[in-house]
This record gives structure tokens, sequence and C-alpha cells, in this order.
């Protein structure tokens, strides 16, 4: 990658922690920061046990709120957005297009060389009329819900600022990313669990269809 001063928002989650090991091993811990969800002790403690030998900068911030947002003299040239709420059980996803633009407001990237790089999801077409086909390049969005429909408020806001703005725009629709160490109340874990119990859940012919990717392969 080179020189670059480095932003990673989400750090703390499942796919921040496995790209922030990455990052660190090819960039000086000066040149990184990372931006975790204000509270989420667990998984602070986590990304923690990872940057231990470090001196990266660790920084607890609200994007809905802006709180911790304000005062940081870091004006990075690559950021990695994957800050957001994926729990689809939850009303609230507020942080995933208000905090968005807040983020990007704070941020007021003006440069050519600026690349933003924001995780979305394939959950923007989760109300698509016929599932039949597996999604491609051509594929109208139509979320059927909140997660969904935040998420490509998001993308939307990204793109009018990136052009008025004139920095590098990457969005990522992200399929089932799986690998050791994801949420504990996520897809897989409840699987799990239901097949440990001897749950009739877990033996129920489930007719919807989703891509699975390896959260290294994310990453890389």
């Amino acid at each position: 990658m080179g020189e670059h001063k480095i932003l990673i928002t989400g750090a703390e989650g499942f796919i921040g922690r496995n790209l922030t090991k990455e990052v660190l091993k090819e960039h000086s811990p000066r040149d990184v920061l990372l931006f975790v969800k204000k509270g989420n002790a667990e998984n602070i403690k986590k990304l923690k046990e990872i940057t231990v030998k470090q001196k990266v900068i660790i920084r607890e911030v609200d994007l809905v709120t802006k709180e911790g947002l304000n005062n940081f003299d870091f004006q990075p040239d690559i950021v990695f957005h994957l800050a957001g709420s994926t729990d689809t059980s939850k009303g609230d996803h507020r942080a995933n297009d208000v905090g968005t633009k807040n983020l990007v407001d704070v941020l007021n990237l003006q440069n050519k060389k600026a690349h933003l790089i924001y995780t979305s999801t394939t959950a923007v077409y989760s109300g698509r009329r016929d599932a039949s086909w597996p999604i491609g390049e051509k594929t109208e969005p139509l979320p059927s819900n909140e997660y969904g429909r935040s998420k490509l408020r998001a993308e939307k806001y990204l793109i009018k600022k990136a052009k008025k703005g004139k920095f590098r725009l990457t969005i990522v629709r992200l399929s089932t990313v799986f690998g050791v160490g994801t949420r504990h109340d996520g897809l897989f874990s409840i699987l799990k669990r239901y097949i440990n119990d001897g749950s009739f859940i877990a033996r129920l012919n489930w007719p919807g269809l989703t891509g699975l990717i390896y959260v290294g392969d994310v990453v890389k």
C-alpha cells in the first residue's frame, strides 16, 4: 500500500479486527487510527489484544451523536468505513446512514488521492421480485427492511459526496461473512446453539439462499 494515513471505523468488529491485524503488518501504528463504537467493551478488549504490542490510537466514538468525532488531528487518505448496525432484528439503523453522513462531513475529504472503502450489504437486494436467479451487476437494489434501506441511503450519500469532493469511492456489497470470531448473537452462533441443543429449528428446510465469503478474503 505504501505510505498512507489510514482510518478504520468499526475496528472492534469481526471484519475490523481482522483488517486491523493485516494493516498493522504493513504500516506504522503512528499512521493508523482506529474508531470503535463507544461502550462496546467486549469487542474493544479483543481489539486491544491484537494491538497490544503497537502504540496504535484507538478512539471511542458514536457516529450517530458525533461524540468523539471532534478535536482529533488526523487526516486520512484511506478510510475503511466498516462501522454500522448489522443486527437486522433491531429497528434503529441510524449508524448506517446518519453515522456515515456525520463521519464524511467531519473528515471533509477533498483530495483526489483520498480513497474511502465502504462495506455495504447484499441486503439491499432482499426485496427483489425474482430470487430464482443470482444477484448480478445489473440487479436493481430493492431492500425489504430498514437495515438494507439504511445501507442503500448511505451508498447514495457517499456517491454524491465523492462526485462533489473528487475523492475515490469503493462500495463493497458483502454477502454473509464467516470465520472464527463472528458475532456471538449472529447467524452462525445461533445455528450452532440450535444444533447443539437439538432444536427442530436447525432442521427446517429454509427456502432462502445466501452467499458466503470468508473474512480473510474480505480483508484481502
